[in-house]
């Protein structure tokens, strides 16, 4: 046989295998319109990009900063483009044609699926989360590739494939009373991509297809929901589904939408039923604006109106929660979500308003993307996102979230929908109040129906918040997410241990002192309930502990230059032993110092991990102070330190302490 003919076969064999590897993915509800035929044999060689050669453990780079623009970050609406495409990448990477689903690896824990039952809602929780990021790439970039797959094909082909009882990613019509569980959820994203970029998701579809599609989706978005942020979720599906001409039921819409609208409380916080965290800002302030903007100004321009309004109050106090860098701060549940919570500071830019720092809300948007993507825990050995806030982090996750849910954090780049020459991308970054703060006295801002002061320190650069969590029941009480006394941008929460080491908080032993009972265990604050702040600057509220009323505890704080200082009255039936910790520190490059010394004639001790020195005041009412060496409870290491005071009270005592935190020298 000579070469040509050789040469000759071979070419037949593989057209032969590239018409086979076409013709196995078409259905009957999904034409070859749908499919980019060049999917299946493009093998042009490209340039490598920073995505292609990110593997495990890889951070983001910010290439070319434009530092003239963006002078604190280097951060442009080109690098966010990037960046949400190096998150895209992760989830790609597990992807080898159309046809498969997002069969990401579970991580060890409480996260889901649990068996097998959970697989498929994990597949669709991939599947719309990653469309966040996908859908403002490919409104620019239609033929955007990863791995080898077209990525607007295998969107489109997946969402056809909800229809296919033999799909993997199978969606059936929901069925009785009650509301759609965690298919409800994914949907109402799914609602927001397809109001967002319908071109991209939906308009390419067969109009068979999208017809099924409704028909299904219609079943979620007019059965029950569960009264809080959930409602936005068949509030956005019933939208989509009018504004594309299926009838549906508008007075459940406007029941909805009126629901929403007044969660409202002001100051831009929404109440979650009852709790206020970081749902009223990646839920509330962001299905809201967006919702406005895609149909509510059309269809219902009051209520958009309304949406708008409340977006515009966010620079009363929002951005003063994010240090001057732009960290966030790790509070309330799903944290695993992150920079997510970011997305109303940057959705300000629908307002076009020139009493609106853009570029403060840039730098502080930037900033915490950067404060994740070039974290070096971030992504874990798989090549994905740990579920957790820099690493895997089990304490501070909830048993709803699986490997997909960290994707809920690409709701900060839905900003990519803004066109290039929005002020949230054109103005120049700024560092916004924190340039006229006092460096020796704290910058406070009081939310008043919210119940949150926040207390920024110029010289340290950190943000510091304290709130009164008045949820008893539920999923959410005694957990560190929500009770510790302050959060810090710079000094994420610590977990309480089991042998009383406790950070930021009390703890109280639930058994009277002196008594052994190997049952015995440290309680922590349960629910906060009180006036919050006062007309002398104190923060006052009552703390009880988890499972024990016969303890409480009247806090009362006063935020100072770079501290606190606390007078707290405890009540007790009997003699109870109680502990008390400030921050703690974790262990970075070196071992932490503790050094005992006097602040006012007060004993203290000093710890201090090379970044931040920590000192706590014994003071009056504590018997003792005492550096606790801690394991496996920080979120930023394995090993951390924090000072606990203690003693033992019986009755009513004032407990006096103070904190002083600085930077290392």
């Amino acid at each position: 046989m000579n070469s040509n003919r050789y040469l000759l076969m071979l070419l037949s064999m593989t057209c032969a295998l590239i018409i086979h590897a076409y013709s196995i993915h078409k259905t009957e509800y999904l034409p070859k319109a749908i499919v980019s035929e060049s999917v299946w044999y493009d093998t042009e060689e490209k340039p490598l990009s920073q995505n292609d050669l990110m593997t495990n453990g890889k951070t983001f780079e910010v290439i070319n900063p434009d530092t003239k623009l963006s002078p604190y970050t280097g951060m442009t609406r080109d690098h966010w483009k990037q960046a949400a495409e190096f998150l895209l990448n992760t989830a790609f990477q597990y992807v080898n044609d159309i046809k498969e689903p997002f069969n990401l690896p579970k991580q060890a824990g409480k996260s889901y699926p649990r068996d097998e039952g959970g697989i498929p809602t994990s597949r669709m929780e991939a599947l719309c989360r990653t469309m966040f990021l996908a859908g403002p790439l490919l409104k620019e970039n239609p033929d955007l590739t990863l791995h080898g797959v077209k990525v607007g094909d295998y969107y489109r082909y997946q969402m056809a494939s909800f229809l296919d009882p033999n799909s993997p990613i199978y969606l059936p019509e929901k069925r009785g009373g009650g509301n759609g569980g965690q298919k409800l959820v994914e949907l109402g994203g799914l609602a927001v991509s397809l109001l967002m970029a319908p071109d991209v998701f939906w308009y390419p579809l067969p109009q068979e297809t999208r017809d099924r599609l409704a028909a299904v989706f219609k079943t979620y978005a007019e059965g029950g929901t569960i009264d809080m942020n959930w409602r936005f979720f068949n509030q956005c599906l019933l939208s989509f589904l009018h504004r594309e001409g299926y009838e549906v039921n508008m007075k459940y819409l406007e029941d909805l939408l009126h629901a929403n609208l007044n969660a409202y409380v002001g100051d831009g916080w929404y109440h979650d039923s009852p709790l206020f965290d970081y749902y009223s800002m990646w839920a509330f302030q962001m299905y809201g604006p967006l919702w406005a903007e895609s149909f509510g100004r059309k269809y219902y321009p009051a209520e958009a109106e309304l949406f708008m309004k409340h977006l515009s109050d966010i620079p009363k106090q929002y951005p003063y929660m994010f240090g001057r860098d732009g960290k966030m701060q790790m509070w309330g549940r799903s944290i695993t979500y992150r920079m997510g919570a970011a997305i109303p500071l940057a959705l300000t830019g629908l307002l076009h308003s020139p009493d609106i720092d853009y570029g403060w809300m840039r730098r502080i948007c930037s900033g915490a993307i950067l404060q994740f993507l070039q974290n070096p825990d971030f992504i874990a050995d798989d090549g994905l996102p740990n579920l957790g806030f820099y690493g895997h982090f089990e304490d501070c996750l909830q048993h709803y979230s699986c490997r997909g849910s960290v994707f809920w954090m690409a709701k900060l780049f839905l900003a990519l929908y803004m066109p290039a020459d929005n002020p949230f991308w054109t103005a120049r970054e700024t560092e916004g109040a924190w340039t006229k703060m006092k460096k020796k006295v704290p910058h406070n801002v009081y939310s008043k129906e919210a119940k949150i002061l926040v207390s920024d320190h110029a010289e340290l650069g950190m943000a510091e918040f304290r709130n009164v969590f008045t949820r008893n029941n539920g999923f959410y009480y005694g957990l560190e997410n929500y009770n510790r006394l302050a959060y810090n941008s710079s000094l994420p929460w610590q977990s309480d241990g089991k042998n009383g080491e406790v950070a930021m908080s009390y703890v109280v032993l639930s058994v009277p002192a002196g008594e052994g009972n190997s049952d015995a265990k440290w309680l922590q604050i349960n629910t906060y309930h009180g006036v919050g702040l006062n007309d002398e600057g104190w923060f006052c509220r009552t703390a009880e502990m988890q499972d024990d009323k016969t303890v409480t505890i009247s806090l009362a704080e006063k935020v100072t230059a770079n501290g606190v200082v606390r007078a707290d009255t405890i009540k007790t039936k009997g003699p109870r032993k109680v502990r008390m910790g400030f921050y703690a520190l974790p262990e970075l490059d070196k071992p932490i110092s503790a050094t005992q010394t006097k602040v006012k004639g007060k004993k203290a001790i000093t710890i201090d991990n090379g970044k931040y020195r920590l000192t706590t005041v014994l003071s009056d009412g504590w018997d003792d102070i005492e550096v606790v060496r801690c394991h496996h409870l920080h979120p930023e290491a394995d090993n951390s330190t924090v000072v606990n005071l203690t003693a033992t009270v019986d009755g009513d005592k004032v407990l006096q302490s103070q904190l002083i935190m600085q930077k290392s020298k």
